[in-house]
């Protein structure tokens, strides 16, 4: 691990404003910190920025600890397995703690509170922050008496060492000064496989191992090219490289540092490795001073393994997925290609089987944009972030325990997926996405909040089956505030917009701007909108699907007269049969129509001695005709109430949510689920003039209020 390569980690993942000890103005006029920030060790919480250690502090000091150890190994100090503890990646970046004389930046130590200050006015305890770290495990290093698996070095362990005095390979006994490295269940975001040698050897590294080549410098692995580099044996023989590749790897890394003291000379810290010499870390952490000195080619000049530059340059290679170029024969075509480690693999061979039906966060067209557009992080960089997505994907599970969250950095498409399968609920993070510069911790919960929120498939239902886009966006808000508690939802919002603004969305072009595998196609302003709504507690925005304040509004009326069936007349005195025959009467005598409507000529004095002929007790009869005479004065018209939208039944279902002037009774209230009516049945009387008003409580069936303005209507039967 280069110590470039851990500062731009703690810049990636911490603070981008991170500063080394020696960059910082500490005092004078021009200082960049306060007396406070000192007083107080504001750095641990990246204020005024995150304070990096000297790099010689980490080496020598903070990366020997029990704690160190116990976090990126994921190993108690007897070398246990911790349980439930969380592997870590190369480049995981974490804090420590460094006694600092401000005066003289130089002039530092492992001291702690007042064993510290009280050296001066000028130290201060501060927090700093060191990197886990490049062999993977299992590798084999020479010792004298045959070789050792690198994680299993000890500090003072014996390790054969090289020097170049006489301008040619003399091989030494040294000790190990150093030896740390990551827990053998972590999993590397970028390695680099090399296979080399005519007797097929193979070994993975990190991308800034550094290699001996035949030229006689040094040159780091992810600028190593087939067919043009050697590497060099333990004779000092040139070894040809037939295959280098980036990819993912699934286990623990580790590297060593001898003894030697470092004094611009690389003797002493070359080591014999899978067969080919190549650098400790000390001369990893030193890598600048070595291009300085003409004993390293400078890789900032030199093109990455798997970046379009490295396949213009060297297009003599063939290339097997996405970013990795390699040559798998000899130009004699003798050699056959050999099968890679099982840990190891090539970006872009390991990706998920997404469903066609599932949601996605951006539709096609979108996420071609963005991939062809933003900027995004290199492969061998996405080790920086992958212990950043992979806490907010822990986190999330530990609110949403029946979703399995899926880091799918293989796919190189910048989006995000949610889907069902066998009955498991599954989210999905591409690496497309997670690799865009600019987004963080706020911007990658925002979309993992809006995934959850297409799995819940609330209505409206968007494109097959799940929550629409800009409403799963609306209701995304709800699961971060769950997530993110109090004041830390209100910490991460607007970070978190940015993020998404910035990093993603400002890379759709204006032809794409709406997502079309929607029925409301929202576009990317309006998702916003959604977003800022659903913060604020307030409706969605017109024209997504959702419900609206004022979105439900009365359009139209048809009232009917009074009506009766046959059977309007049954009660205790009066059975089904005679009230049959006594609605069969009353339309021979034209009081009703055949259909039941009441005659406007009907009033409380209209004759009705018709009824019941058959009845011999004269009181017994009369009572029964009084009966049909007061069902006749209270029959119900019929009023169909006609909305824009579909009325929730449960918001319309009684007397109480409808009036009616002049006062009227109501009777039953039936909103219809099939077209957006209300049916009310009302003791409505004919020539009368009636204004009907929905009540506030009347709601479409997507919960729009209705228009306070527009929820009465009059009509006249």
């Amino acid at each position: 691990m280069a110590w470039e390569e851990c500062v731009t980690s703690i810049r990636a993942n911490l603070d981008p404003n991170a500063k080394e000890v020696n960059q910082v103005i500490w005092t004078g006029p021009n200082a960049q910190v306060t007396e406070e920030n000192l007083e107080t060790d504001s750095f641990s919480a990246s204020k005024p920025f995150a304070l990096i250690c000297p790099d010689r502090h980490c080496q020598d000091y903070g990366d020997f600890s029990p704690q160190a150890h116990a976090l990126c190994n994921c190993k108690d100090v007897n070398g246990n397995p911790i349980p439930d503890c969380v592997p870590k990646n190369v480049l995981y970046p974490y804090p420590s703690g460094v006694c600092l004389n401000i005066d003289n930046p130089s002039d530092y130590s492992t001291k702690r509170g007042r064993a510290c200050t009280k050296q001066g006015d000028s130290y201060y305890a501060l927090t700093c922050f060191c990197c886990c770290s490049c062999y993977a495990n299992g590798t084999k290093i020479a010792v004298p008496t045959g070789f050792k698996t690198i994680e299993y070095f000890q500090t003072g362990d014996e390790v054969l060492t090289a020097s170049l005095a006489t301008g040619s390979l003399k091989w030494n006994t040294g000790k190990v000064a150093y030896s740390m490295g990551t827990g053998p269940d972590g999993h590397q975001s970028a390695m680099v496989y090399m296979h080399y040698g005519d007797d097929d050897r193979q070994i993975i590294v990190t991308p800034d191992q550094l290699f001996l080549m035949s030229t006689g410098k040094l040159k780091r692995s992810d600028r190593l090219v087939p067919g043009v580099d050697e590497l060099v044996n333990e004779w000092g023989d040139a070894v040809p490289i037939h295959e280098i590749s980036i990819g993912e790897y699934i286990g623990g890394v580790h590297h060593i540092s001898t003894a030697a003291a470092f004094d611009g000379v690389i003797d002493g810290h070359l080591l014999l490795s899978e067969g080919v010499v190549s650098g400790d870390f000390t001369l990893q952490a030193n890598s600048g001073q070595l291009i300085d000195m003409g004993a390293m080619e400078d890789h900032k000049e030199l093109p990455k393994i798997g970046s379009e530059e490295y396949e213009k340059k060297y297009s003599q290679l063939s290339k097997e997925y996405y970013g990795v170029m390699h040559i798998t024969a000899l130009s004699d075509g003798k050699r056959e290609k050999v099968q890679r480690p099982q840990k190891f693999y090539l970006h872009g061979e390991r990706s998920i089987t997404v469903p066609n039906t599932a949601a996605t966060y951006l539709d096609d067209a979108q996420a071609a944009d963005v991939y062809n557009n933003a900027p995004r992080w290199s492969f061998e960089d996405i080790g920086m972030n992958s212990s950043l997505i992979k806490y907010v994907l822990r986190l999330f599970k530990g609110f949403f325990p029946e979703i399995n969250f899926y880091y799918d950095q293989s796919n190189v498409t910048p989006n995000a997926y949610a889907f069902v399968l066998m009955d498991m609920q599954y989210v999905v993070l591409t690496g497309g996405l997670t690799r865009l510069k600019g987004m963080d911790q706020e911007g990658l919960s925002f979309v993992l909040a809006h995934m959850i929120s297409t799995l819940q498939k609330s209505n409206p239902i968007g494109a097959n089956g799940w929550t629409s886009v800009a409403m799963a966006d609306y209701y995304s808000i709800g699961f971060l505030m769950d997530v993110y508690f109090g004041k830390n939802f209100g910490t991460m919002y607007n970070p978190g917009i940015k993020q998404l603004d910035t990093s993603l969305f400002k890379y759709i072009s204006p032809e794409n701007q709406a997502y079309t595998n929607d029925p409301y196609h929202p576009t990317v302003d309006t998702r916003f909108d959604a977003l800022d709504a659903g913060k604020a507690m307030d409706f969605p925005p017109d024209g997504i699907g959702g419900p609206t304040a004022g979105g439900l509004k009365v359009v139209g009326v048809k009232a009917f007269p009074p009506m009766v069936g046959a059977f309007s007349f049954v009660n205790q005195d009066i059975d089904e049969a005679a009230s049959e025959d006594a609605f069969h009467l009353l339309v021979q005598n034209k009081v009703v129509t055949v259909d039941g409507e009441v005659s406007p000529d009907f009033t409380v004095n209209t004759d009705l001695n018709f009824l019941f002929p058959h009845v011999s007790d004269e009181n017994q009869r009369s009572m029964m005709i009084e009966q049909v005479r007061s069902s006749l004065i209270h029959a119900m018209g019929l009023i169909q109430l006609e909305f824009n939208d579909l009325v929730n039944p449960a918001s319309a279902s009684s007397y109480h949510d409808f009036t009616l002037d002049p006062d009227a009774r109501i009777g039953s209230v039936v909103a219809k689920t099939n077209i957006p009516v209300v049916e009310i049945a009302a003791e409505i009387k004919r020539g009368v003039k009636y204004t009907l008003t929905a009540s506030t409580n009347v709601r479409s069936y997507n919960g729009s209020t209705i228009d306070l303005q527009q929820r009465s209507i009059s009509f006249e039967v």
